[in-house]
This record gives structure tokens, sequence and C-alpha cells, in this order.
């Protein structure tokens, strides 16, 4: 049982976060459980924890990597990576990524972390900020 935090709980099995309850906190994420960043009603990022192997977790990104959902996700992967954890990302159900976003991935790409399942478009665009 992980103790609450904050203005919320993390130890329920979905979580609807208002991103300013996020802006000066660190996040501790137990497996299973989903972050939804929302706008106006419209989830725009989900983070999800799909699979947790030999200090290796795996989480799923659904939706656009864009605007206050970069830095979710950064302080997400984050908290993992400074577990010890060994994280891979899997793009597969992501319909957008802005620039910030691209650049963020290409940070925690540095920081060894796998991004899997990107689209063909989101993948080429990784490349060219990569070379």
């Amino acid at each position: 049982m992980v103790a609450p935090r904050r203005a919320f709980q993390v130890d329920i099995s979905a979580i609807n976060l208002c991103f300013s309850n996020l802006a000066n906190s660190s996040i501790s994420i137990p497996f299973g459980t989903t972050l939804a960043f929302l706008r106006a009603g419209v989830a725009m990022l989900k983070i999800s924890t799909i699979e947790r192997m030999y200090g290796t977790l795996k989480i799923r990104i659904d939706g656009q990597i864009s605007g206050e959902g970069v830095e979710l996700l950064l302080k997400t992967c984050k908290a993992y990576l400074e577990e010890g954890l060994k994280l891979s990302v899997d793009l597969e159900n992501v319909s957008f990524v802005d620039r910030e976003g691209i650049a963020t991935i290409r940070k925690l790409k540095k920081r060894k972390v796998e991004f899997t399942s990107a689209s063909p478009f989101i993948a080429e665009q990784i490349r060219k900020l990569n070379s």
C-alpha cells in the first residue's frame, strides 16, 4: 500500500489529476495504476503501468504527448528511473507528439528508456531529432 501524497491518492486503479497538483510533487505510481491528464473533460494523455518483471517496468501511453502532458510523462519516467527500474514505454496508442514531447523522448532515450511501437510518423520524428 502506498501512502497518499499531497491532495490525491495514488493507491486506486484510476486517477484523474489536474496538472497543477503535480507541478511541484514527486510521483510514485504503483503497478496497474492509470494517470490521465484531462483538459476540459477530454482525456489528452493516459499513462498505464502494464507489466513489471525482473527490474523492468513497461508503461503504455495513450493519447497525445503535448503541452502539460509532456511534463507529466517526464516526471513519471524520472520517478521510475530513480527507483532503479529499467523502463520501456509503449507508444502504440499515441496519436500526436509535439516538438517538446519529441525533445523529452530524446532526453529519456539518453537515460536508456526504451520506446516501442511508435507509429511510422512519430518514429521518423524521433529519428530525425536524433540525427
